[in-house]
């Protein structure tokens, strides 16, 4: 089970730099707790970037993209140890992309009944995979959840059929200004599109600092 990081270290925890370090603090007592090596994260991780960058270009679209360099940059992070192993020790920061494929990959490692039943003939024992650790490691991350920007638009009643960009960008975890590294600076220039998704990252980030330990 995922243990908490103190209280005392909350306010410290509301920093990027600080979330980078939690994030990899979770990180490694979910693969400890579940006996992921980094050597198993990265095939994992592997497989299953490959897997969904198929499914969105097609095999041979996918190929040729990567051998030509032409791939997004979102698109491109690394899921090899060595990098598992900076963002685990809190000097890097992990990408949305990385996040989500290691939370999805260490949750299916722990619900898989191979797994358990491997566990269960060495006399091991291993924990359920949680919606609190779940919640955790995203809230460490620094990003929100698909799920918690979903749960945010409905309870506060935004009609997402209304708002196509919001459904766009909840997994993308970015508006377009902040794709270009600039920031909103008036309301001439939001998108009125993607305004509800604007509101509710403000809702979720005074959420999240609740939360967090």
């Amino acid at each position: 089970m995922i243990r908490d990081i103190g209280d005392s270290q909350l306010e410290d925890l509301l920093t990027l730099e600080s979330k980078t370090i939690a994030f990899g603090f979770y990180l490694r007592q979910a693969c400890n707790d579940g006996r992921i090596t980094q050597t198993l994260l990265e095939k994992y991780g592997e497989m299953e970037k490959y897997v969904r960058l198929v499914n969105k270009y097609g095999k041979e679209v996918y190929e040729q993209k990567k051998r030509d360099g032409t791939l997004p940059k979102e698109e491109q992070s690394s899921m090899k140890q060595e990098t598992i192993s900076r963002v685990v020790n809190g000097i890097q920061r992990p990408s949305f992309q990385q996040v989500s494929i290691w939370i999805f990959v260490i949750k299916r490692h722990y619900t898989s009944e191979d797994v358990r039943l491997m566990f269960d003939n060495k006399g091991l024992s291993i924990p359920n995979f949680t919606e609190e650790m779940e919640e955790k490691l995203w809230i460490s991350s620094g990003y929100l959840s698909p799920n918690m920007v979903r749960k945010a638009i409905h309870d506060n009643g935004m009609d997402l059929v209304s708002y196509p960009n919001c459904v766009k960008y909840i997994n993308r975890q970015e508006l377009p200004s902040e794709r270009r590294g600039e920031k909103i600076q008036s309301k001439k220039r939001r998108d009125p599109d993607t305004e509800p998704l604007i509101n509710t990252r403000a809702l979720m980030a005074a959420q999240d600092s609740l939360k967090i330990c």
